[in-house]
């Protein structure tokens, strides 16, 4: 009876197993990318953005960068140094954008550097202030160098505003 329990355990863990490899890997946007040419790569996971954001002190300096942290879900980057790569990145990043339908934020170009934010703004029922937005994709281009940093998550732009004030 034990050899048909532990034979039924195994059988199902590798049922259950790989459609979990495959959703940590969904989590995961710019993986594709991660192994071209000059490409360095960083995953920062869920439970350290939370434990982040329980390190940073929330004094009215700070505004709501902490609690913007914790509700955040993953940050990935990707550098490149490598102008090989760079078209096939380029041509992830438009795809991306579509796939996603991000919507654009800011772009500006500058002394040779050009950075395209996009957001990805939720579908609401009338009741969003505008101020929400539910992944950021921030693209960096200048010469020699192409930077890509995704976060997933909920990013309430007012509790990012910091308290400049001077008092």
């Amino acid at each position: 009876m034990t050899r048909k329990l532990a034979i039924l355990i195994i059988s199902l863990i590798m049922t259950i197993l790989p459609s979990t490899l495959s959703a940590a890997s969904a989590q995961r946007i710019l993986s594709e990318i991660s192994n071209l040419p000059g490409v360095e790569s960083t995953y920062i996971g869920p439970a350290a953005l939370r434990l982040a954001g329980s390190y940073i002190p929330l004094d009215d300096s700070m505004g709501g960068i902490a609690n913007a942290i914790k509700s955040l879900k993953s940050i990935e980057v990707v550098e490149c140094d490598n102008p090989k790569s760079f078209d096939k990145i380029r041509k992830f990043t438009d795809s991306l954008i579509d796939r996603l339908n991000l919507e654009v934020v800011i772009e500006s170009t500058e002394d040779g550097e050009t950075t395209r934010i996009f957001g990805l703004v939720p579908e609401g029922d009338g009741t969003q202030d505008g101020n929400t937005l539910e992944g950021l994709l921030i693209e960096t281009l200048e010469k020699g160098e192409y930077n890509l940093v995704f976060v997933r998550g909920t990013i309430d732009l007012s509790k990012l505003e910091l308290n400049n004030d001077n008092k």
